[in-house]
This record gives structure tokens, C-alpha cells and sequence, in this order.
């Protein structure tokens, strides 16, 4: 039977579970014999005004996070609020709109047969002109009215450890959906060093196929990267100068891509900021 307890965030993938009594997430406990002593977690958030605690708290968010997906994953568990030991939000009311299309969606599905939202919209959009909206928006006004004050308790209700989770998990939202963004304006392939170039060489020779049916594909590369370091200056020289002329084609491709980023309106901030990153993460590897 699956037990579950409250796992701390310190807690790392490869290592055993760390119970505690902060706030967690569920996590399915390890078993422990009677000797063995569970290690235990200490972090000190009180100080909430330093950056050392600002930092511990930013921590502790992300590995609850993370390891959170990770046992969701493992178990196949839904993707909840519940994962994380997250109070499920109070779910903002239908508009106006919304409230005559889901009355009105069921009368048109027996005329019209099953059709899209899109095509339920355009059937319902003169209709929902000439009707009277005044009992819609009022009973929206209510039903918002319940929601603020739904969404105040729930606010106050939070303990600390779950607001900076709540924090983190918008900000992984949006770095996610920055990353997104930059994939699909295609940037450069990063430069290859002198021994990718040779491996990369060898693996098109004849009898690199011949030594994957003896060995491993790890064994292998570790062999051709073996044969590299063995060599000869002379015989490396030619490596080392395809290595400059792809670092010369990786700058002048970063380059133009990071114009092209910093002027496509289709791109966040966020998305500007990562490349920005990207653009001070190369340059202090020497890339550009």
C-alpha cells in the first residue's frame, strides 16, 4: 500500500525523502528500518528581510516544486494544485456571455446537431445582442462579489512557505513559455570544440558502425574521444581550426538572431530578458 507524507524540499532526486513537518508535498515515503534515523531539514526563514532568507525561501519553492512533478510523473498522479500542498483557488464566475452561451449551447446542439464553440459563437452572437442582458450581468455582480471575498480568505489562509511556491510557480510559468517563444525564432546551434568535430568526423567512418555492434554507443565515443587526446599537435591543428570557423559562424548567426529578438514584437519581455541572458551566459564562455 502507498503511504504519503510530508516531504520537505530539500529533498534531491537520488537521495532519500527528508520528512518533515514544513509545509511540502505529498510524496510517497521511504521505507526505514527501526535504526535508521531520517535526516532533518533546517532552514531559517524567519529572517524574511535578507537576501540570504529570500534566497533559502526561492529554494525551497523550487525544489517542492520540482520534486512535485517529478513524484507526479513517477506515479501518474493528475497535475493538481494538490501535488505541491496547494489549496485549490476559487475559480473566477462565468461572464455575462458565457452564462447565455452554456443556456442556450444545449437547445442549439438539438437543432443544429454537435458543432465547435466557434461555430455555437457566430449562431448565438445575434441573439445574444437583441436579449436583455440586464439578469446576466447582474447575477455576474453577485456571483463576482462572492469571488472577492472567496479569493480574500483563500489569500489570508496561505502560509508563507506557500505564497513564495505560489510566487515561484508563476515565475517558471512564464520563464516556460519565454523559452517557448525563443525556440520558434530558431536560434543558432552552439559551436562545436575540436574534439566534437573530430568525433563528429569519425562517427560518418566506415567502421564506426562495425565497433557499435561490439560496444556500447558510450563505450565507443569514449574511445574516439580517447584517440583524440592521444594525437598528435600537428594532427589536432586541423580540429582546432574547423573549431574557429564554427565559433565565427555561431557569432555572426548569434548575432543577427539577437537583433532580430530585441525587435520582434511578437516576443515578451521575458522572453527578451532570457536572450539577454543567453547573450551575457555566451560571451563569459568566449562564444561571441
Amino acid at each position: 500500500m502507498l503511504t504519503f507524507k510530508i516531504v520537505s524540499s530539500c529533498s534531491m532526486r537520488g537521495m532519500p525523502a527528508i520528512v518533515s513537518n514544513q509545509t511540502g508535498l505529498l510524496a510517497p515515503s521511504l521505507p526505514t528500518s527501526s535504526h535508521q534515523q531520517q535526516p532533518k531539514c533546517n532552514l531559517n526563514l524567519s529572517s524574511h528581510d535578507s537576501s540570504l532568507a529570500q534566497s533559502q525561501r526561492y529554494l525551497s519553492a523550487s525544489g517542492v516544486y520540482y520534486q512535485a512533478m517529478f513524484t507526479r510523473k513517477q506515479h501518474k498522479i493528475p497535475a493538481t494544485l494538490e501535488n505541491v500542498n496547494l489549496p485549490e483557488r476559487p475559480k473566477k464566475p462565468p461572464t455575462p456571455w458565457i452564462s447565455f452561451v452554456r443556456e442556450r449551447k444545449d437547445e442549439v446542439f438539438r437543432q443544429r446537431g454537435k458543432i465547435t464553440a466557434a461555430q455555437l459563437a457566430v449562431i448565438l452572437a445575434p441573439e445574444w445582442k437583441q436579449v436583455d442582458k440586464s439578469r446576466y450581468e447582474e447575477e455576474y455582480k453577485r456571483k463576482h462579489e462572492e469571488y472577492m471575498k472567496l479569493v480574500e480568505n483563500y489569500q489570508s489562509s496561505l502560509t508563507p512557505e506557500q505564497v513564495d511556491l505560489l510566487d515561484f510557480m508563476k515565475t517558471a510559468k512564464r520563464e516556460t513559455k519565454a523559452s517557448k517563444l525563443l525556440r520558434k525564432t530558431n536560434p543558432p546551434v552552439l559551436p562545436r570544440n575540436s574534439a566534437n568535430l573530430y568525433c563528429h568526423e569519425r562517427s560518418k567512418q566506415d567502421d564506426f558502425k562495425e565497433m557499435l555492434k561490439y560496444k556500447k554507443a558510450a563505450q565507443v565515443f569514449s574511445d574516439i574521444f580517447r584517440e583524440y587526446r592521444e594525437m598528435s599537435e600537428e594532427k589536432k591543428k586541423k580540429y582546432i581550426e574547423l573549431q574557429e570557423e564554427d565559433k565565427a559562424r555561431f557569432q555572426h548567426e548569434f548575432l543577427e538572431w539577437y537583433e532580430g529578438v530585441q525587435t520582434d514584437e511578437n516576443l515578451t519581455k521575458a522572453a527578451r530578458d532570457q536572450a539577454n541572458m543567453m547573450r551575457d551566459r555566451y560571451k563569459a564562455l568566449n562564444y561571441i
